[in-house]
């Protein structure tokens, strides 16, 4: 149990630092969103497609995201980029599951 707060505080404390450094360097995307997802274009769209397919580890709204796409997208193009991260997101965590049972039962016990 010690093991598994451990590897949670690294993974929280490694993203609350990455959230640090792109707001001390003024990262656009980061520290001003909306302006960039207002614009649109295949930025917007990437940000979008990643939210999305990063929902497997972060606490990402999937459903308000989908919804700015099809704004910002229109139905068919935003209803496609929604697909398209939502496809990466069942990947990844098939991917996850698929290999993370070895790491997982190296870090933890079987009981």
């Amino acid at each position: 149990m010690r093991r598994l707060l451990v590897a949670g505080s690294l993974v929280a404390l490694l993203f609350l630092g990455l959230w640090a450094l792109f707001v001390a360097l003024d990262v656009e995307w980061v520290t001003r969103p909306p302006g960039v997802l207002e614009r649109g274009g295949w930025i917007g769209a990437s940000v979008g497609v990643a939210l999305l397919a990063l929902d497997v580890l972060l606490p990402v709204p999937s459903s308000v995201v989908m919804v700015v796409l099809g704004k910002l997208y229109g139905f068919a193009a935003g209803a496609a980029l929604a697909l398209s991260g939502s496809v990466l997101s069942a990947a990844l965590a098939w991917f996850l599951g698929r290999r993370g049972e070895a790491l997982l039962l190296r870090w933890m016990s079987a009981e």
